[in-house]
């Protein structure tokens, strides 16, 4: 099985791919809210003067979250974000 890397634009080559596809399935993994060439950008830091003290979880899951969904959809697939807690899962759409 052929598999398929997708690098966030702008990475340097020695960093890893945040998604992977093999066939039918793209998995994602080691997202994080910080892009690997400029840093932690603007939507997810809570103060421009203090660049690293903390973000709001909100807008690190948002700057994740969109991430996949540009690879996702790059690629002619479609994003719907789910979260499972225990056994139930639910749509956070």
């Amino acid at each position: 099985m052929e598999l398929q890397y997708f690098k966030e634009h702008g990475a340097p080559p020695e960093v890893p791919a945040l998604a992977v596809r093999a066939g039918d399935f793209v998995f994602f993994a080691g997202g994080i809210a910080a892009h690997p060439a400029n840093g932690i950008p603007d939507e997810v830091k809570l103060s421009k003067e203090l660049p690293y003290h903390g973000s709001n979880i909100d807008r690190q899951l948002r700057y994740i979250y969109n991430n996949m969904k540009t690879i996702l959809e790059s690629h002619g697939n479609k994003f719907i974000p789910y979260f499972s807690c225990g056994n139930r899962f639910s749509s956070t759409s």
